[in-house]
C-alpha cells in the first residue's frame, strides 16, 4: 500500500505561517502597550514631582512667576498624560484584536490538522484491514497446501 500522503499539507504550512505571523503581531502590540505604560508611568511620576515642587515653592512663598511656570508645566504634563493614556488605550485595543487574530489562526490550523489526523486514522485502519486480509489469504493457502501434502481432503 502507498505511504500516507495528506493532500492539504501545503494548507497546514500556510495556516502555521499565518498563526506565527499573528503571534508576532500580537507580541509586537504587547511590547508597544508595555512601552506606552512605562511612558505613562514616567509622565505621572514627573507630574507628581512637579506638583510636589509647586507645593514646596508655594509654602516657601516663592515668586509668583515660578509658580506660574510650574503650573504651566503641570498643564503640559497633564496633556502628555492624556495623550499617553489615549495611545495606551488604542494600543490595548489593538493587542486584543491581535489576540483574536491569533485565536482564529490557531483554530484554522487546528481544523486542517484535525482533517489530516482523521485521514491518517482512516489510512491506518485501511492498512490494518489489508494486512489482516493478506494474513488470512496466506493462512488459507498454507492450510490448503498442508492438506494436499498430507492427503487430507476437506
Amino acid at each position: 500500500m502507498k505511504p500516507f500522503r495528506f493532500t492539504l499539507e501545503a494548507l497546514i504550512t500556510l495556516r502555521q505561517r499565518q498563526e506565527v505571523a499573528a503571534l508576532e503581531l500580537y507580541a509586537k502590540s504587547l511590547r508597544v502597550s508595555h512601552d506606552l505604560k512605562k511612558q505613562l508611568e514616567s509622565v505621572q511620576e514627573e507630574q507628581l514631582a512637579t506638583w510636589g515642587e509647586s507645593r514646596r515653592r508655594a509654602l516657601r512663598q516663592g515668586a509668583a512667576s515660578d509658580w506660574v511656570h510650574l503650573n504651566g508645566y503641570n498643564r503640559l504634563l497633564e496633556e502628555r498624560k492624556s495623550e499617553c493614556a489615549g495611545r495606551l488605550k488604542d494600543s490595548e485595543r489593538e493587542a486584543q484584536a491581535a489576540l483574536q487574530k491569533v485565536i482564529k489562526a490557531r483554530q484554522a490550523r487546528e481544523v486542517v490538522e484535525a482533517c489530516r489526523d482523521k485521514q491518517k486514522h482512516l489510512y491506518e485502519q485501511n492498512l490494518l484491514r489489508e494486512e489482516r486480509k493478506l494474513i488470512d489469504d496466506l493462512s488459507s493457502r498454507r492450510s490448503g497446501e498442508w492438506a494436499l501434502n498430507n492427503g487430507v481432503t476437506t
